[in-house]
């Protein structure tokens, strides 16, 4: 009866522990902010993310970045033109042979780390016009990750 108790003890705590609080919000929230709505054709996309804790633990954000994308890979892109229709996501010749570069952090309860990504080496942004961006994270639970998004931004792109 001990073992059953306990281990029942242990899965509350795991569950509760990975994804959500108790209150029924996330771990996390991604704000994302642009300094530069306004970009040039074939320029840089740089966008800024802010990831807030909002749990009483201690976050991992450590990542491997690729030197072919320069950006984290923890976070999924997601960029639509005018017409609601997904930006292609850039090819790479032989990604199989980039190298890439660790980054270690972590995100105490109640703090945030920003970073700035340049989202034009990963997505193909060619033709001007207005994007709408949003980025997404996935709640570190191996069963049943919840997926937190960002808010929108409209980034610019012009002759």
């Amino acid at each position: 009866m001990r073992t059953k108790l306990a281990f029942l003890l242990f899965m509350t705590g795991t569950v509760l522990g990975l994804g959500w609080e108790r209150s029924g919000s996330p771990q996390f929230k991604i704000t994302i902010s642009t300094q530069k709505p306004v970009v040039q054709l074939g320029s840089d996309v740089p966008i800024k993310i802010k990831l807030t804790n909002n749990s009483s633990q201690e976050l991992n954000t450590s990542a491997n970045i690729s030197d072919l994308t320069g950006v984290d890979p923890n976070y999924s892109y997601e960029a639509r033109d005018s017409r609601g229709s997904p930006v292609k996501i850039k090819r790479h010749e032989h990604p199989e042979l980039a190298f890439g570069h660790a980054i270690f952090g972590s995100v105490k309860p109640g703090e945030s780390v920003t970073t700035v990504q340049d989202i034009s080496r990963l997505l193909d942004f060619d033709k001007p016009g207005k994007y709408v961006i949003q980025v997404s994270r996935r709640v570190p639970d191996p069963k049943n990750g919840v997926l937190v998004k960002s808010n929108k931004i409209i980034i610019t792109v012009t002759h």
